[in-house]
């Protein structure tokens, strides 16, 4: 459904940043992925209610969520690989430089397609631009996409920062038990997020093996179909 559609969404009562009520039109945000205000004052589920910024979420409060009664198998958020019109708008506005800080999206673990044991594993940051390239350009495949929490900063400079560094991967992929999902334990990172990862510390402490890929998202199909043996 298109963006100018003039039929009204249902309304539900989820909360949307300013507590629950019945203010957040439903579908604004399908995959959940968002934790930042969207443009013209709206929450992060695209309301217009009373207290226009959405509640800001520790990792303590998502770790709690997202662990709640298994720990050793933490839900896997699935993500299409299709860009949407308020994506493209976010686009715009990041690189307007509005809002600048909160472009991001949440870190953990999400699918694209219907991923297995075999399935490549990316590693990306948790800035929207970075991600939003990712998924789309593997868009078609079956993958899965670890996202670290580089405080909504780009790869090349979270690299930089060592935000997207060794202890935050280490971190996530042990948060996210993602060596019981995979089997090939073999990451594929941004070449530019090698300035930050130190690869033998990350095999030492998961066991994963660290392989780059190329610099531009655009290119990881075509890498990915020629090292798909190697990650199976």
């Amino acid at each position: 459904m298109s963006d100018d559609n003039p039929v009204q969404p249902e309304k539900d009562t989820r909360p949307c940043g300013c507590g629950p009520g019945p203010c957040c039109p439903a579908n604004s945000d399908p995959e959940g992925t968002r934790n930042a205000p969207y443009p013209e004052n709206r929450s992060s589920c695209g309301s217009t209610c009373s207290c226009n910024i959405p509640k800001k979420e520790s990792e303590g409060d998502i770790q709690t969520k997202v662990h709640p009664d298994t720990a050793n198998t933490p839900p896997i958020t699935p993500v299409s690989g299709t860009l949407s019109s308020r994506d493209t708008l976010w686009h715009i506005l990041a690189r307007l430089g509005q809002n600048r800080s909160g472009h991001r999206v949440r870190p953990g673990h999400y699918s694209l397609g219907t991923p297995g044991p075999g399935s490549p594993a990316i590693v990306t940051a948790n800035y929207t631009l970075s991600f939003d390239a990712v998924r789309s350009s593997v868009a078609g495949r079956d993958a899965y996409i670890l996202v670290l929490d580089t405080k909504g900063i780009n790869v090349w400079c979270a690299a930089g920062k060592g935000t997207f560094g060794t202890d935050e991967l280490i971190n996530r992929i042990h948060n996210t038990g993602l060596s019981s999902v995979v089997h090939h334990h073999r990451l594929v990172l941004p070449q530019l997020g090698a300035p930050g990862v130190a690869a033998h510390k990350v095999h030492n402490a998961t066991g994963f093996h660290v392989e780059y890929g190329p610099v531009r998202a655009s290119d990881l199909t075509e890498f990915l179909r020629d090292n798909v043996a190697r990650l199976k």
